[in-house]
């Protein structure tokens, strides 16, 4: 009877024991992935105790909530992400069964924070910090830095003295007497290992399937986010404009939502944006199905850094520019986030005046004409940027922006015509006086919803966007004819253009799993009323306008291929209508057409190692008419110069494919193969001494180019990018106003330089070099040109001020070729870029709220953490 007793006993204990190794293998069994890129320790565990059902975590928010988390989990258990998560951070982790404690150790309310980085702006991961006694270096507190440099240190002191170590660096000191001691650079401890010089590099380029990621991070001579676009990969820009390589055209997004603005006042606004905010920069030129199949544009989107919570921070910038005349700009940000909400606002002004010189011959049958134009221009922009965003709960995220810009233009020129003989009135001399008045004024909202659908990525995302444009012409010529005898003549034409442009669209994405399904709507109508007087003849009106709906659906899906290969590959459809309508003192007209089209597209990347990796790309676009190509009325610069549109235009479809390679980073290589039939193209052609032009699509387009992108870094005291391009164009017409066939080889070089002075990269010195060849197709050629821009910066007060003085186009070319109008040819000889000094000054800041003590758990369960421990 004992044996059998004991045999039960034994039993028992087993199957308590199986029941509880099931249970550990079923705890064991929950996996969790997921990257965290500068959430505080307090929201990262809030998601792990809601992606899983195992455990219970217990702590304090405001204890924990200064400490930032930047990792990534891959595969791990419940408890390994806890203490991933916590990393080195003074914490006391307690597990239980079923709950899990997290507590400070060292509890303060005031602690150091900063971040520690390298010589290239990269962070460092697991540097120490001790934090010393200044009276007798006796130790206080200490830390680590996380993988994204960041660290944060209790201490009760009211200054201590920081050490920060690490291997392959030098050891550094500070004395800090504030809670925010801001970026720490440490620089590097080179040595010799057996003749050999050891030294770290940091790739700044990586690519994914369908675009590359630009790490803005490395880039030390950048002061706004404009300014890093100048060294971005593929992207050319000027004052006014910029372009990408491979495109036509630019969208804009910040943090993947797309900002309907034009370029102009894009550009200005991004200079509100610091380049310390922006966290790196993805370059897509050729965008997949998620994206609308309008124009061969690329898409340059701005991923910011994200602040922690409870943050207050902003820049300010001015800038002078000093000429013939001056300009100056103003620009200025603001973060504010608390709890679950964030906002920033980004307000930005220009106010500039330039002059130019234009010269223009024109051969004719029997004579020639040439003009001599000198202007003036006067520009005036305001714009203005405000986001909200919103956590209302785990899964359900709400956002906002609303955007304005207004801007005023003044345009003066006084030209004087010089005609080789004389016409059917005697004239020989003319001279002309334009006066132009332009006005735009834009808006653009846009609201947004974020839901997530489970916590395997599945989610949905609506957007409601709104955009309208308001433009004014006014636009008064005077020609004064000086006939045989001294007799004038005079000459006035006048027109008043009014534009009105209104957007509305919807959009709906949802992601499950590897695939990703939408559909969205547009609705586009423009609307413009011109009326003109001419002197001595005639005085018209007319009111055109334009409708145009785009109904899109799209399905698109990312797999794997191994280890090594990711794709995309998905399918666009796409439905227009489209009407326009005239109204005029003497007809009415109307015209209405329809068309459909599925637009294909495929993304590859092959990473075959960790120095090589490669893109393919294969897509089909769009281009739309406009309210300007297909308006019929006729336009007037002057009484030689008319524009009319084509109601009757086509859309342009183009079929593009590109191959990229990427190499340790820092050296990339892109090539592009376009081919766009029936192109849309104004077309000139002249009559006497009358110039026409229209639109037509009797233009066939073939581009091939080669892009080139390379990082250099190897020097302590410089670094610099280089980017060449190298494209070939074939165009062919079957207009008869046009040259027949033109082939044009062009090369495009960019020479970014910075050239650093001290240690601590404090004094910078700045050179921008860019070179075009000789451009030509069958309508126009340009001669080659060049610009170069030297400058000098400075940061001080804690790296939170900058002053720059730059001399922009100290060596700049002339912008010369011909233009080919029907049996003429037009030589123009035009100045443009006048030598100017610029002078900007830029402040950033930022600090962390102060705030009371708040509990987000009950008082039942803190009270129950602190009785614990």
């Amino acid at each position: 009877m004992k044996h059998i007793c004991i045999l039960l006993l034994c039993l028992c204990a087993m199957s308590v024991q199986a029941q509880r190794l099931r249970v550990g293998e079923h705890r064991s069994g929950m996996r969790l992935n997921h990257d965290f890129k500068g959430e505080s320790l307090s929201e990262a565990l809030v998601w792990i105790d809601n992606a899983q059902s195992e455990y219970k975590l217990n702590f304090i928010f405001d204890e924990l909530e200064d400490f930032t988390v930047t990792t990534q989990l891959k595969n791990v258990s419940v408890r390994d992400a806890v203490r991933q998560v916590c990393g080195f951070y003074p914490m006391h982790l307690t597990f239980d069964r079923q709950d899990i404690y997290i507590e400070c150790m060292q509890k303060s309310e005031t602690k150091l924070s900063g971040r520690i980085v390298d010589e290239a702006g990269q962070p460092i991961a697991y540097a120490n910090v001790a934090l010393l006694s200044p009276s007798d270096s006796t130790f206080i507190n200490g830390g680590v830095s996380n993988e994204a440099g960041d660290f944060v240190i209790p201490y009760r002191l009211d200054r201590v003295l920081a050490r920060i170590t690490c291997i392959g660096y030098k050891t550094i000191y500070r004395l800090c007497d504030q809670p925010e001691v801001g970026t720490i650079r440490l620089l590097p401890d080179t040595y010799t290992l057996k003749g050999v010089l050891v030294k770290g590099h940091t790739p700044i380029l990586r690519r994914e399937a369908g675009s590359i990621i630009f790490d803005t991070r490395n880039i030390a001579g950048a002061i706004n986010a404009t300014d890093l676009l100048r060294y971005s990969p593929g992207v050319m820009l000027t004052d006014d404009n910029i372009t990408l390589f491979g495109t036509n055209g630019i969208i804009f997004c910040i943090d993947g939502k797309e900002q309907h603005m034009g370029q102009k006042e894009m550009l200005q606004m991004l200079k509100s944006y610091p380049a310390s905010d922006v966290e790196k920069i993805e370059i897509i030129q050729a965008p997949g199905a998620k994206h609308s199949a309008e124009g061969n544009a690329g898409i340059i989107n701005l991923i910011l850094k994200k602040k922690g919570n409870d943050y207050v921070g902003g820049s300010f910038g001015y800038a002078h520019t000093q000429y013939e005349e001056h300009g100056d700009e103003v620009n200025a940000s603001i973060i504010y986030n608390r709890g679950k909400v964030s906002t920033t606002l980004n307000v930005a002004g220009t106010w500039d005046n330039t002059r130019y010189r234009e010269t223009n011959e024109i051969a004719f049958d029997n004579h020639t004409r040439s003009n001599i134009d000198n202007g003036h221009i006067g520009k005036d922009n305001y714009s203005a940027r405000w986001q909200i965003d919103y956590g209302a709960s785990d899964r359900l995220s709400l956002g906002a922006y609303a955007m304005i810009s207004d801007g005023d233009r003044q345009l003066y020129i006084d030209g004087e015509y010089l005609i080789g003989i004389e016409d059917a009135y005697g004239s020989n001399i003319i001279t002309t006086e334009t006066r132009r008045h332009e006005g735009t004024r834009n808006y653009a909202a846009n609201v947004n919803a974020s839901q997530k659908l489970n916590d395997h990525g599945a989610k949905i995302d609506y957007n409601l966007d709104y955009y309208h444009m308001t433009m004014s012409d006014d636009r008064t010529s005077e020609t004064l004819r000086t006939l045989t005898g001294n007799l004038p003549v005079d000459f006035n034409y006048q027109n008043e253009i009014g534009q009105t442009v209104t957007n509305y669209s919807a959009k709906v994405d949802a992601s499950i799993g590897n695939f990703k399904l939408g559909s969205q709507y547009a609705y586009t109508r423009s609307q413009r009323e011109l009326s003109y007087s001419w002197v001595p003849d005639d005085q018209s009106w007319s009111d055109f306008a334009y409708d145009e709906q785009v109904l899109a659906a799209y399905a698109e899906y990312r797999g794997r291929l191994g280890d090594r290969v990711t794709f995309d590959i998905g399918g666009r459809y796409e439905h227009t209508w489209t009407k326009g309508c005239q109204h005029t003192n003497i007809f009415n007209y109307s015209h209405c057409t329809q068309y459909g089209r599925l637009f294909p597209s495929l993304n590859i990347a092959y990473q075959p190692s960790q120095n090589h990796s490669f893109n393919w790309s294969l897509s089909t676009r769009i281009t739309r008419p406009n309210v300007i190509n297909v308006n019929p009325d006729t336009l007037s610069s002057d009484a030689y110069h008319r524009t009319t549109g084509n109601p009757f235009l086509k859309p342009t479809y183009l079929y593009k494919a590109m191959m990229g390679y990427t190499y340790k980073g820092v050296l990339s290589f892109d090539l592009y193969y376009t081919y766009e039939p029936e192109r849309m193209t104004l077309v000139p052609y002249t009559t006497d001494q009358l110039t026409f032009s229209t639109w037509d699509n009797s233009v066939n387009g073939q581009d091939f180019g080669i892009n080139a992108f390379y990082y250099f870094d190897r020097l302590r005291w410089m670094t610099a990018i280089l980017m060449q391009g190298i494209g070939y164009s074939k165009t062919t017409s079957s207009s008869p106003w046009t040259l027949s066939r033109i082939e044009n080889i062009n090369y495009v070089g960019v020479l970014q330089a910075s050239f650093f002075f001290d240690r601590d990269r404090k004094w910078i010195a700045n050179l921008n070099f860019t070179y075009n060849s000789r451009e030509k197709d069958v309508t126009k050629s340009l001669n080659a040109r060049y610009m170069m821009d030297v400058g000098l910066q400075h940061r001080f007060w804690k790296d939170r001020l900058t002053l720059g003085l730059t001399c922009r186009n100290l060596l700049a070319s002339r912008i010369k070729g011909k233009e080919y109008q029907s049996l003429t040819t037009m030589d123009f000889d035009n100045k443009f870029n006048y030598r100017q000094l610029r002078l900007t000054l830029t402040y950033n800041w930022g600090a962390s709220l102060r705030q009371n003590h708040r509990q987000y758990k009950s008082d039942e369960l803190q009270e129950r953490v602190v009785n614990d421990f």
